[in-house]
């Protein structure tokens, strides 16, 4: 086992039964690592989740998480303390990622997925062409044939920095996450959290608070709010009047401060903090920010109980790099009225091994908990709820065999090499001639496939000018000349579905170009749309009348022809209408 092991780690493979976690900020990067371990009963251990190895380190070039150098700063990490093969799931953590609790027809994964990115098009600050989109259905809606989603996107080209980033590292990708995902894993693994009650979870990060309300395991709501750590750091730096004398708070001793004194209560209001500033004087300077924070809080807690009719609350758990801020939990509980607790992952289901070096007492880790809680979270949730890593993007054992293919090839060639040099020439030559013989028939053949390719290419032309060739739309071309570009169609035809319609798929039809209509207009192109209707019989009626009258009204789609429609019943049970509409597209003029 031990040999095999080495083999891994020599070759960067990944390890199984581990977990291992990054959150990247454009301050630090934090990286965590969960083993799973067997029970042991020689040992007399449990098994479970047990910690391996966790850092925080502070960004050489704050402000640019992707900087190379940061990934030159992770794979010292990695060498000094020999975590090779792991495969990491990252947070996405940049302003281009929306996240929304949306309604849509019960369908397939990527049904759903292609679904929600031509209705969900305007929800987004940047084209959806630019963006990795996935979701997950967290439970039935009250509606009939309808599920609740939860939809994730993000800007395709942070994905892809995301990526290149973590391909400097000896890191092996798979997914990129979301913090409800993160806290998700959490509850789904916890000893401590009672899964079947409202469960609130606030994240409090430098600059922004996450507000996250479980219940039965789905995320119900979700805010954010503009307080964080450096508010209270700012609120902190400044001049004191001390005995008429003028005390200067560095931003350095304002940081020292919020570690020692946190939100100073009891003989800490009355200590000397520095230079005869007291704690009482350094609680009056924090005041707006927790004032801004309790009422926010308060305000949100509000909101969801009186929305979803909810008002047991036994726990709100605080989480995040300022959730271990001294006396906060107390603060809370008296200003909200709620149990408020710092979580604390290592002491609730992630075992610390007695024999395992640390570097730092036991409880100094249980004070930096609270700061890993979405880094456990999202090692152990490895994007299995939503994924915004591209698929082509992502590790696995399909994928690496693409890659390791040719060097395997090259690896076997030259394993052959050696050993044919220790035959005679003679043997050498005959070989090489064999070589030479096999390599000719495989250019004939690669020839012969390459005529035979060009000969079915002509084949497929000549059927398009007879009948024409469906394509789906799941791809889309840009068009040349005065053709509209598919970006353009699909922006037409979402601006025409009306709301109880969903369409299930889109062909496009490429008729004979030298086929004029009697307008003097060119129609070479059609869309044929097939989609259901929910609602009641009549009302669907009218829905797709409606929908045709669009069409015929829309610019680009001089015709539109129903093709034919029949009542159906969904998995449900549930009435809907089929249907099926062709639409001619104008592409100019004879």
């Amino acid at each position: 086992m031990k040999i095999i092991e080495k083999l891994g780690q020599a070759l960067n493979l990944p390890v199984v039964n581990t977990y291992t976690g990054l959150v990247l900020t454009p301050y630090d990067v934090r990286v965590i690592d969960i083993v799973f371990k067997e029970p042991d009963p020689k040992k007399g251990t449990e098994g479970g989740f047990f910690l391996n190895f966790f850092v925080d380190v502070p960004l050489d070039e704050p402000g640019d998480p992707f900087n190379p150098v940061n990934a030159k700063e992770i794979n010292a990490i990695i060498k000094k303390n020999k975590i090779w093969g792991k495969t990491v799931s990252v947070l996405a953590a940049d302003r281009s990622l929306i996240v929304r609790r949306v309604e849509a027809p019960a369908m397939e994964h990527d049904e759903l997925v292609e679904s929600l990115r031509l209705t969900e098009r305007e929800a987004l600050p940047y084209p959806m062409e630019n963006a990795v989109v996935d979701a997950m259905v967290i439970g039935p809606s009250a509606a009939e044939g309808q599920v609740r989603v939860t939809m994730a996107a993000l800007d395709a080209g942070v994905a892809q920095k995301y990526n290149d980033f973590i391909h400097r590292t000896y890191f092996r990708h798979i997914a990129i996450s979301i913090v409800p995902n993160a806290i998700a894993a959490l509850v789904e693994h916890s000893k401590i959290i009672d899964k079947e009650s409202t469960v609130p979870f606030v994240s409090i990060g430098k600059s922004m608070t996450g507000i996250y309300i479980f219940h039965g395991k789905e995320m119900k709501f979700t805010r954010d709010i503009g307080v964080g750590g450096e508010n209270f750091t700012d609120a902190l730096v400044g001049e004191y009047e001390v005995e008429g004398e003028t005390v200067e708070i560095s931003e350095e001793d304002a940081e020292d401060l919020k570690v020692i004194f946190g939100i100073p209560r009891g003989e800490d209001l009355f200590e000397d903090a520095v230079g005869g500033v007291t704690g009482e004087m350094l609680l009056e300077r924090l005041k707006p920010a927790l004032e801004k924070m309790v009422m926010e809080l308060g305000r949100s807690i509000d909101y969801f109980k009186n929305e979803h009719q909810i008002y047991d609350i036994p726990a709100v758990y605080l989480i995040g790099s300022a959730a271990s801020l001294k006396h906060l939990p107390e603060f809370l509980t008296e200003n909200l009225g709620y149990q408020f607790h710092a979580y604390d992952p290592f002491s609730d289901f992630v075992q610390i091994d007695e024999e395992k070096e640390l570097g730092m007492e036991r409880s100094k880790v249980a004070e930096m908990g609270p700061g890993y809680a979405v880094s456990v979270g999202l090692a152990l949730d490895q994007g299995s709820r939503i994924n915004l890593l591209p698929q082509k993007l992502r590790y696995s054992i399909k994928n690496l065999a693409k890659r390791v293919a040719p060097l395997a090839a090259i690896v076997l060639y030259l394993l052959l090499v050696m050993a044919i040099s220790g035959g005679a020439i003679a043997f050498r030559n005959k070989l090489d001639a064999k070589i030479e013989a096999v390599q000719a028939k495989i250019s004939g053949l690669k020839l012969e496939q390459e005529i035979g390719a060009v000969l079915e290419v002509k084949i497929v032309n000549l059927k398009n000018e007879i009948k024409g060739v469906e394509t789906r739309m799941t791809v889309y071309p840009e068009l040349k000349g005065r053709d509209l570009t598919w970006n353009r169609l699909y922006n037409e035809v979402q601006n025409l579905i009306p709301q109880d319609m969903a369409l299930t798929k889109m062909v496009i039809r490429f008729d004979n170009p030298e086929e004029y209509a009697s307008d003097g207009e060119m129609y070479s192109r059609q869309i044929v749309m097939e989609g259901r209707i929910r609602g009641k019989p009549n009302e669907q009626v009218k829905t797709l009348q409606q929908f045709l009258h669009k069409i015929q009204e829309a610019e680009y789609f001089p015709h539109a022809t129903l093709l034919g429609s029949k009542q159906d019943r969904s998995a449900e049970g549930d009435t809907i209408l089929l249907f099926a509409v062709a639409a001619d597209v104008r592409r100019g003029s004879k």
